[in-house]
């Protein structure tokens, strides 16, 4: 039987849990499931086309053991080994990793904040026990994990007042809770991760947000999401300015940001970002400080100026010119905010 409660460790960069992850052979082809749809923010009924024990060529394409090729109303997805439990569900479970909820504590005698750490979806073979499918992994406020069966899902479990990840969407204004400070500081969604994730070095969970705020960037976990970030009431509330002032004193965000935005405007192949195509790219890093850019007529024809100038003789900018770009810009407008204009 399963450990009811356990303080599980911590590991990687960003203090995520390690999970035991089902085997491909738990799937089965013709197998209903849900799958998540990024671009409907929803789940989807699907079928399981393929389940691959080994790896394997197919296709065109390299695939990994334990991958799952599944089709819903959105298309034919490859749902990669790390992605199952963000990505897949049984039909009418309620929750999915990093979801925020609350479990009832027998030792507390209370309802408790917590977080889903794990979804199972089939039976799992864990560490000296077998996880039923349907099984929840939760965690709560105070550290300790409990294993929550299906049939008790409704019974310990019921929805958080915390807004989940899927709620927040990239450029939103938001409030982000200051340590240093002890207050709640403006600021904007930069990134969303629904799906376990590895970006910039970080091994991310599922739920994360990655937030800029007067302070700098900063990355909420799952479980600190309630007690770190809230929906803004009254959007004009934002200062940017001050969110400009940390992005040109802290080079490694303004950086981050290039860089991003940099690599999404190229097109397949091009290793250079061409002049003419600098100006979506700034529209997408204004974005990123919850601003809606619209570059048209003279002012468009101004930035394509500039860029043509960085540019000099080559055929486009590249990361670092690009950056630079960005970098007098933003303190360009910085420094008319600052003046009152």
């Amino acid at each position: 039987s399963l450990p009811e409660e356990q303080v599980l460790p911590q590991a990687g960069t960003l203090g995520f849990i390690d999970a035991v992850a089902p085997t491909p052979t738990s799937f089965e082809k013709g197998q209903t499931l849900e799958v998540w749809s990024d671009s409907k923010q929803a789940w989807l009924p699907g079928v399981v086309l393929a389940a691959y024990e080994n790896a394997t060529s197919t296709e065109g394409y390299d695939v990994p053991a334990g991958t799952v090729k599944v089709s819903s109303a959105n298309g034919v997805k490859w749902v990669l080994p790390h992605q199952i439990q963000s990505m897949l569900r049984l039909p009418g479970l309620q929750y999915r990793k990093g979801d925020s909820l609350q479990v009832w504590s027998d030792s507390q005698g209370a309802w408790m904040d917590a977080v889903v750490e794990e979804a199972y979806l089939v039976d799992t073979k864990g560490r000296g026990f077998t996880i039923p499918a349907g099984s929840l992994l939760v965690r709560s406020s105070i550290g300790t994990s409990k294993w929550v069966m299906p049939d008790q899902i409704g019974k310990i479990l019921r929805p958080s007042e915390a807004p989940s990840a899927d709620s927040f969407e990239r450029g939103e204004k938001i409030h982000v809770w200051s340590e240093s400070r002890q207050e709640w500081l403006l600021g904007v969604v930069q990134e969303i991760f629904l799906t376990d994730t590895k970006t910039e070095g970080f091994d991310v969970p599922a739920g994360s947000l990655k937030v800029l705020s007067q302070t700098g960037v900063k990355w909420i976990l799952p479980a600190d999401r309630q007690r770190m970030v809230r929906k803004v009431q009254a959007p004009s509330e934002l200062d940017l300015k001050a969110m400009l002032k940390a992005a040109l004193s802290e080079p490694s965000t303004l950086h981050r940001g290039a860089e991003s935005v940099w690599s999404i405007a190229l097109l397949p192949g091009q290793q250079v970002l061409p002049a003419e195509h600098a100006a979506y790219a700034l529209e997408g890093l204004a974005e990123q400080f919850g601003m809606k850019l619209q570059l048209e007529g003279v002012h468009l024809e101004a930035v394509k100026r500039r860029a043509y100038s960085f540019a000099g003789s080559n055929d486009g900018l590249n990361l670092d010119q690009f950056e630079q770009l960005c970098r007098e810009m933003v303190s360009e407008l910085y420094g008319k905010l600052a003046q009152g204009q």
